[in-house]
């Protein structure tokens, strides 16, 4: 694990750790082996005492859980995960060494519990490997661990590489309670990495076979023991560091102030004035004591909140306090109210372009209610021709669909909500419907009001369109459903007829033998506009020139 976090006593029995696995590999003296016993029973005694550590770690969460649950218990549940997975894995750990020693004692892995007991301090301990007379034994590590093929090494139950995975779980949650803290999260993934080493032939070998292939029994053990030791130690770190986390996410008070946040500043006789009265730096935990007026406001989650019919119109501006138990001890803040009441409940509804409404065409307005929110408005009409649509708070766009007598008139009613929530209806608004003006006809750019036309514009014309010049609305497009060519003969005018805008061939060719100084008229010209209904223009009457 870190090794700012490690006692002396820990440095110490690594080092001793790495220097006897050195001298292993040069195949020492019984003395040797009966040093890692001496090892493996120091990082046991380690192992619990960090355990009576641990225990006086979540004592402290388990008494801080009592004095507010709110506050701490998001932090509990994290601490509680992280002892339940170090407790499945440091069982699963000394399962593994009795099954070393079972497998090396009996032959027969299963009967591991017998080599497990407790120690002083109640925690789970290998029987005294001091008088094992297989300390030595090289090939029931081997077996149960690795297998006969380093190269290829066992993943299997009970085996170095599912003990690697199941260790590894347990950094992962350890990692993710204390994942905002980028060095301690490091720390984990060095104390776990497991990475591939050299050997002493210069090979490299993964970690596993590097540990356990062809170690003895008490070498192998110790091994574990260590790595119960760093499971260990990284539960404390992480548990030591949720418990900053408690006063770490309380608020710290440095200056307070009254915040005040009025849903309306303008209401309606017979409505609440409702309010959200809080300090500007709050605890939700313990909440303030709020007066209004002299009267008490109810608080929930340090927080008031203000709600009282008003019968006066007119402005207001109410006083109240906020006392609370700071630093220093109980202390008070004085705060105002400042609202005006209105004496009318009338919507205001506006035309955007002009009192009346035109068919066909989205007629927008806006309609806005003192005391009420735009956003739950909502618009009624007594004609069903009469389409609504609904664009933003406030702003909606009225449609009248089809044909409508002369002089109609509709009424759109308001409805909604208050601002305290109640329903109620705010008035009605008259329109007038009144038709959409006719257009005014075109041909090769020339209207009713132009008297001649040359003879080439004429012939180059290939289709008569209707404009609607100075009108409110912009962009409003007619198009010509039909219409006569008067052409003058010595029998009598002869009529040629188009039953769209466009000139015919037929008008072509009449207009193509026509000369300066003749007369040429177009007449029952018709156009439909976005009302749909068919309106006869007035005609075209050109001099040829």
């Amino acid at each position: 694990m870190a090794g700012g976090k490690e006692t002396g006593r820990q440095k110490m029995i690594g080092m001793m750790y790495l220097f006897l696995t050195a001298l292993l590999a040069l195949n020492v003296s019984k003395e040797i082996i009966n040093a890692f016993v001496v090892i493996n029973k120091g990082i046991e005694e380690t192992n619990s005492n960090f355990s009576s550590k641990l225990s006086s770690q979540y004592g402290i969460f388990k008494a801080e859980l009592e004095k507010n649950r709110t506050k701490v218990e998001p932090w509990y549940n994290k601490a509680e995960e992280i002892r339940k997975e170090s407790a499945k894995v440091m069982a699963y750990l000394m399962e593994i060494k009795g099954r070393i020693v079972a497998t090396s004692s009996d032959g027969d892995q299963e009967q591991w519990k017998k080599y497990v007991g407790k120690d002083k301090n109640g925690q789970d301990t290998l029987v005294d490997l001091m008088n094992f007379d297989k300390k030595d034994d090289y090939d029931s590590p081997t077996n149960l661990l690795i297998g006969s093929e380093p190269a290829t090494p066992s993943t299997g139950p009970h085996s170095a590489v599912e003990m690697v995975q199941t260790i590894q779980k347990f950094r992962d949650v350890v990692k993710k309670a204390c994942s905002d803290d980028p060095g301690l999260v490091k720390r984990f993934d060095d104390a776990f990495a497991f990475k591939k080493e050299v050997n002493h032939d210069g090979k490299e070998e993964p970690w596993g076979v590097l540990n356990f292939y062809h170690s003895p029994v008490v070498a192998s053990v110790a091994v574990i023991s260590k790595l119960q030791t760093d499971v260990k130690n990284a539960e404390s770190d992480a548990i030591e560091y949720l418990l900053t986390r408690i006063d770490a996410s309380a608020l710290k008070f440095t200056k307070v102030v009254p915040v005040v946040r009025v849903k309306s500043s303008l209401i309606a006789v017979g409505d609440s004035l409702v309010a959200e009265i809080a300090m500007g730096a709050i605890d939700e935990t313990k909440s303030p004591t709020i007066t209004v007026n002299g009267q008490p406001v109810p608080v929930k989650g340090g927080v008031g909140y203000l709600s009282r019919i008003q019968t006066a119109g007119g402005d207001q501006d109410w006083k109240g306090t906020i006392t609370y138990e700071g630093p220093m001890g109980t202390q008070s803040l004085p705060f105002n109210i400042p609202f005006k009441v209105a004496m009318s409940t009338d919507a205001v509804v506006d035309p955007t372009a002009m009192n009346v409404l035109y068919p066909g065409l989205e007629n927008p307005i806006s309609v806005s209610v003192p005391g009420a929110d735009s956003d739950k408005l909502n618009l009624t009409c007594n004609n069903g021709q009469i389409k609504i649509n609904k664009l933003k708070g406030g702003q909606y766009t009225l449609v009248p669909q089809g044909a409508f007598p002369p002089k109609s008139e509709i009424e759109v009613s308001v409805s909604g909500e208050t601002s305290t929530g109640g329903k109620r209806n705010f008035g009605v608004k008259k329109f007038r419907i009144k038709p959409l003006p006719k257009p005014e006809p075109l041909l090769a750019g020339k209207g009713p009001s132009d008297g001649d036309i040359s003879i080439g514009a004429l012939k180059e014309a290939t289709k008569m369109t209707a404009v609607l010049r100075d009108f409110v609305f912009e962009g409003v497009k007619y198009e010509i459903t039909g219409f006569t060519l008067i052409v003058p003969a010595a029998g009598g005018d002869i009529p040629f007829y188009s039953t769209s805008g466009e000139i015919t061939a037929q008008m072509k060719d009449q207009i193509s033998k026509m000369r300066a100084k003749q007369r040429v008229t177009f007449n029952e010209i018709k156009a439909v506009g976005p009302d749909k209904v068919v309106k006869l223009l007035p005609p075209l009457s050109f001099k040829l020139k």
